[in-house]
């Protein structure tokens, strides 16, 4: 009777680890299925140029302008905002270097489960369903690019800057990549990304002017200069934690 008996608990142990594993690999797959809705929800917010939207755009005789050329990210960079806001001010500043070969040659990519946004692009640029990076990324291939053509620019990541500091370099004739969310949306923690909070939607153009009331960028969404309410983009800018760079 007793061999019976531990017979039925071995058997009921057995049945219990086994469920404690189908358990944990379901956990596992809603973790990985977490983590792809982030990215969709992402693409979701942004949107093409040629979709529906409803940016907060002014127009104001601007008190600054620089002649930067704008350049679309699109097609071959459907998340590429920030590689091809490098290719501008590389090129405005006489390195002619095309964002692809920036994309292909010069940032540091790390696949969506691992890649920390401030050392390395999350995902690919090429790719619609990755994420971006953060400054220092883009610190890190302008000064490579700058090295590898035999320039004496540099590169100053001005992080933590109010966005009214910016002008002056506007004023000494360097435009700034910035970071900020796209059209001038509200900005919200999609989710926890591998211990960081990624806002969205993130954009990051190029400033390349001012006015009373606005800002003007070289955006890569459009492939061409906006110009957006400047306390709109101001609280994309904020959001996207100050991020901003220059080269000079």
């Amino acid at each position: 009777m007793s061999q019976k008996f531990n017979k039925k608990r071995v058997a009921a142990f057995a049945a219990a680890l086994v469920f404690l594993g189908a358990c944990a690999l379901s956990t596992g797959a809603v973790a990985r299925y977490e983590r792809h809705s982030l990215t969709v929800h992402r693409i979701r917010k942004r949107h093409k140029p040629t979709e529906k939207h409803d940016p907060p755009v002014i127009k104001e005789t601007p008190k600054k302008q620089l002649d930067v050329t704008p350049i679309s990210q699109y097609p071959e960079l459907p998340t590429g905002c920030e590689v091809t806001s490098l290719a501008m001010a590389l090129n405005y500043n006489g390195i002619d270097i095309d964002k692809l070969d920036l994309a292909n040659g010069y940032i540091d990519t790390g696949d969506v489960d691992e890649a920390n946004p401030y050392l390395q692009f999350v995902g690919l640029p090429t790719d619609e369903y990755s994420f971006g990076c953060y400054a220092p990324v883009i610190v890190a291939a302008a000064e490579l690019a700058i090295d590898e053509y035999g320039s004496d620019l540099s590169v100053t990541d001005l992080t933590d800057s109010e966005l009214e500091d910016l002008y002056a370099y506007i004023d000494r004739g360097a435009p700034v990549i910035v970071w900020c969310t796209q059209d001038c949306e509200e900005a919200v923690i999609s989710d926890e990304l591998y211990g960081f909070d990624w806002i969205s939607p993130e954009h990051c153009v190029v400033l390349v002017g001012y006015s009373d009331n606005g800002v003007l960028v070289a955006d890569p969404l459009y492939g061409k200069v906006m110009e957006y309410d400047k306390e709109a983009f101001k609280a994309g800018y904020d959001a996207l934690h100050k991020q901003a760079v220059v080269i000079s």
